[in-house]
């Protein structure tokens, strides 16, 4: 007998095999059933209105058999089949095949999901056996607490008994509309009278008007020079709208540069001011171009120039009224 510090070989041998034993039992036990059952269950124990639920059934029997499940279960009344999908659990060497069942319900109670009928066979077999599992029972439970109800009577009317508190806010609210609406009638009365006015004056006297304006707010001086040439420029095609009837400030500078070349109310040296003025403009407010003091004098003055030079003289003034 050989023996090993103070073990023999027998007592090494039969703690191996009982070694060996064990690791099949647990290999077994991980590989799960095995045959014809088929494992199912639920992916949640507790269940409410609303919730989806998975129904799992798996065929641990079928790791090497071909496997249908069916894509629709039946339904008990009051629940729906949402959606099922094929899926497969265990280790890489033995998967076992499955199919999830997606329920939802939206009343509460309990519900019987029938049993789940699978076909399989061996591979490369032409018959299919049919295996089924048991039914399970389902409890829906309500999100509602047991004294409560879905909907609450109407409460009583709150009386309001601090009438001071009550009058001083009536009058506080009263005073701020008054303000707002006299605020209003103001501005309104401002705006139609300018309304007026502009219906009234030539356009050329509107268009000095509007000059003398931007001039007064000293607005490159602030540092806002893109606003200027903003302004500026749109004075100059509101005008050439009033006294022309030209869509002006609907119109690009290049739409309408092109559009002036095929009309004969400007004299060639008034487009190429205008296109001179407009190019200007363009460069400050787009292309980021920054002018000198000299630059904003001198698109000022073209403006002046643009509008002495297009306005309507007396004696067309009076022909037209």
């Amino acid at each position: 007998m050989i023996k090993i510090g103070s073990l023999s070989s027998k007592a090494i041998i039969r703690g191996v095999m009982s070694l060996l034993v064990v690791l099949c039992c647990g290999i077994s036990f991980c590989q799960g059933k095995t045959g014809t059952d088929l494992d199912v269950r639920l992916s949640k124990e507790d269940i409410f209105i609303g919730d989806d639920v998975r129904l799992e059934v798996f065929f641990p029997g079928g790791k090497k058999m071909d496997v249908e499940f069916p894509e629709k279960i039946g339904m008990p009344e009051g629940m729906e089949l949402v959606r099922a999908y094929p899926e497969k659990e265990g280790p890489l060497w033995g998967k076992v095949p499955g199919y999830v069942y997606v329920l939802r319900s939206f009343a509460a109670g309990k519900y019987h999901i029938p049993s789940v009928k699978v076909r399989y066979r061996a591979k490369g077999a032409d018959k299919w056996n049919e295996t089924s599992s048991a039914g399970l029972d389902i409890d829906v439970q309500t999100t509602l607490l047991p004294d409560s109800k879905d909907i609450r009577d109407i409460k009583g009317l709150i009386v309001f008994r601090n009438y001071f508190l009550l009058v001083s806010v009536l009058l506080v609210v009263s005073v701020l509309a008054a303000l707002a609406l006299r605020a209003a009638i103001r501005r309104f009365r401002v705006v139609l009278r300018e309304a007026s006015l502009d219906n009234i004056m030539p356009p050329h006297e509107r268009a000095y008007k509007r000059l003398e304006e931007l001039k007064a707010k000293e607005l490159p001086s602030k540092g806002f020079v893109d606003e200027y040439y903003t302004e500026l420029s749109d004075i100059i095609r509101r005008y050439l709208e009033a006294r022309f009837s030209y869509k002006a400030p609907e119109m690009t500078t290049e739409e309408f540069l092109s559009f002036l070349k095929n009309t004969d109310d400007l004299f060639p040296e008034h487009k190429r001011l205008l296109k001179e003025f407009l190019s200007h403009c363009d460069m400050v407010k787009f292309a980021k171009f920054a002018p000198r003091p000299i630059d904003i004098i001198d698109s000022f003055k073209s403006a002046m120039d643009l509008v002495d030079q297009t306005k309507k003289g007396e004696e067309e003034e009076r022909g037209t009224a």
